[in-house]
């Protein structure tokens, strides 16, 4: 089976994007990702007992374990943040979710009242959202932030990064909660450019996916190699290494087999 050699360059574009997440936050460098996968498109994940096929998608995070990414998607997102979608920033605000034990979309907070303000504010945007979809109006997260409460922290975060203002106009005090956990302030990122411009950006209701939303622009090289299959990618489920290593970018298959 061929695929295609991870660069430096591909290193550095994801690194860069995870790295955003952290840059206020007190943290060890996301020790517990084991490796960063990238595969060229999105790929099939292992069936589950009750599916005859897995499901196709362009990200996973697992809990002391590894990342999964489609480089299709991590590269046209980087280049345009003003699509509202960041698959990097998605996966890895999945990681800070799993920091606390808990797979809730409650990542490790620092006191009571940031607690309480956390929970009233995530659940009360979070039922609001599903209302509204059942209802049929518009929304800004979109229809996968309504999943259930992980991912919707994970949505929200990329609205937070990549549309803050935005974020703002619709949701103030869902921004106000997130910037107070990361302590950035990305509207000062975007002054005098499209991500901050509500007129330039996509239409309030996004109904995809991060995972499904960008196109590729170039393949990368490929190479003579081969892929190791690896075990269940559920999140929920949590994986035990005898000792933690630092994380690594492992190579591109072109394909998934089974």
């Amino acid at each position: 089976m061929r695929r295609a050699q991870v660069t430096e360059m591909m290193k550095l574009t994801v690194a860069a994007q995870a790295a955003l997440l952290i840059l206020g936050l007190e943290h060890d460098y996301f020790s517990r990702v084991l490796s960063i996968v990238l595969f060229p498109t999105d790929f099939e994940l292992p069936a589950e007992s009750w599916e005859e096929r897995g499901r196709v998608v362009a990200g996973q995070a697992v809990n002391y374990g590894s990342v999964f990414l489609s480089w299709e998607t991590v590269l046209a997102e980087a280049r345009d943040p003003t699509t509202g979608h960041n698959l990097v920033i998605h996966e890895f605000a999945h990681q800070l979710d799993f920091l606390d034990g808990y797979t809730n979309g409650a990542p490790v907070l620092r006191s009571r009242d940031e607690t309480q303000r956390w929970q009233r504010v995530m659940q009360g945007t979070f039922q609001r959202l599903r209302r509204d979809l059942q209802t049929g109006r518009k929304t800004f997260l979109g229809s996968y932030a309504a999943t259930n409460p992980t991912e919707f922290f994970s949505v929200a975060s990329e609205k937070f990064f990549s549309l803050p203002r935005q974020l703002r106009q619709c949701h103030p005090e869902l921004f106000e909660v997130l910037a107070e956990y990361y302590r950035v302030d990305p509207l000062m990122w975007f002054e005098g450019k499209a991500g901050a411009d509500p007129a330039r950006a996509p239409s309030s209701i996004t109904e995809k996916p991060a995972s499904n939303e960008a196109q590729a622009t170039a393949p990368p090289q490929a190479f003579e190699s081969s892929f190791t299959d690896f075990a269940c990618l559920t999140a929920a489920i949590p994986f035990l290494f005898p000792k933690r290593r630092p994380a690594r970018c492992s190579s591109v298959p072109t394909a998934w087999s089974r």
